[in-house]
Order: C-alpha cells, then structure tokens, then sequence
C-alpha cells in the first residue's frame, strides 16, 4: 500500500493489522473524552493534539514505538466509541 501523508506502508500495515480486529472499523478516527485527550497531551513526547482536529490526540511513532501498548490504546479507543449494538461485539 502507498504512503498516506508520508507515513511508512509498514507502519500504516502494522496500525491496520490492529484495526482490522475492530467490528465496522473504517479509515475514520476514533476517540474518547476531551479528559483522556487532555491528560495523555499532558504526558508529553510522544503524545500531541494535533492543530488540524481538536478532538483526538496524535501518537508520535518511531523506532522507540511500543507497538503492544499502541494496539491496547487503539482498543481502548475504539471500545469508547463503537455501540454495544453491533454484531460481534
């Protein structure tokens, strides 16, 4: 698969490899509460609110990435979001 805005095909392979799991899951962000947005901005590097959403907290990814760690947040997330109501949930 190509680059999106200049993010590595492996890396985009590895955050979908996770999102693929996720019932109904789409190219489309997920998120939870401006608190958990605010404390994890908070945290510092690698985390930032990006200027472009202001509802959504951006990860920094590099070598130093904790890949399992990523993959709990994205569910964390996602379970946030995502009604009880769908199949396979």
């Amino acid at each position: 698969m190509s680059n999106v805005d200049g993010v590595a095909p492996a890396v985009l392979d590895r955050i979908r490899e996770t999102c693929r799991s996720f019932p109904k899951s789409s190219r489309a962000g997920v998120g939870g509460c401006a608190v958990e947005r605010d404390a994890f901005a908070a945290l510092g590097f690698p985390y930032f609110l990006p200027n472009w959403s202001p509802s959504i907290v951006g990860l920094s990814l590099d070598d130093a990435t904790d890949w399992d760690e990523l993959a709990e947040l994205l569910t964390e997330s996602y379970c946030l979001v995502a009604p009880k109501s769908w199949p396979g949930w």
